[in-house]
């Protein structure tokens, strides 16, 4: 991770993504620009809410450890998103763990003496309870989906929001947990997607064969 604190740098970022239409005074805050590369975590779970960010660009999952070990996955954070949000409204540490699966910018600001600052801002407030509204609505949607979908709709969305150059190289062990399916289940599901043309096994992961057909087969699961 590289953190910019320069000016005109952060300056650029304010005024590109129109952020003084969300917080009202943005000369008060202490912005960065945080730069991510692909598998880094932007915040993990249980760790302190030192930093509230606005994902700029770039894709990241959103995951958590459960008790018995394993993960399991939430959804998406992809283009324009906020993360920090549950944490600033509920006083908490970081409840969720993002990782990055491209190559991510964040604008960041130091949380620690700002928070009242924002939680008193009724522009910020008002933006911020719209997205949670979207987010909560996304999540009870994707829950559904994992509970009556089988995995081979919720693999094909996963697989066309992950793929990096048409390519697919996770390690599989981690996904069957992300999708709370058996590693030997996954298995069958990547073969039959072989058989069936939309992936083609190589030494360097799963070419997407017909990425369009995998999109129709995810129903929009995680998109």
């Amino acid at each position: 991770m590289e953190i910019v604190k320069k000016t005109k740098v952060i300056e650029q970022y304010l005024e590109k993504y129109e952020i003084p239409s969300i917080i009202t005074d943005v000369r008060k805050y202490p912005f960065e620009i945080h730069y991510y590369k692909k598998g880094e975590h932007i915040c993990s779970y249980g760790k302190p809410f030192s930093y509230f960010y606005f994902l700029l660009n770039g894709k990241a999952k959103v995951y958590s450890l459960l008790a018995n070990g394993k993960s399991l996955l939430y959804t998406f954070f992809q283009g324009f998103d906020m993360i920090g949000d549950i944490e600033l409204a509920m006083g908490t540490k970081f409840k969720t763990n993002v990782e990055t699966i491209s190559d991510v910018t964040c604008l960041a600001i130091r949380i620690e003496g700002y928070e009242e600052e924002l939680l008193n801002d009724l522009r910020f407030m008002r933006f911020m309870s719209r997205h949670l509204a979207r987010k909560l609505e996304y999540c009870s949607r994707a829950s559904s989906f994992n509970l009556l979908y089988p995995l081979e709709n919720r693999l094909a969305s996963y697989l066309v929001i992950t793929a990096e150059d048409g390519l697919f190289s996770e390690n599989l062990t981690e996904v069957s947990e992300l999708l709370g399916t058996s590693y030997r289940h996954l298995l069958r599901t990547f073969s039959n997607f072989c058989k069936s043309g939309y992936l083609k096994k190589t030494s360097l992961g799963y070419l997407l064969q017909d990425p369009g057909m995998l999109k129709r087969l995810g129903v929009d699961v995680y998109l």
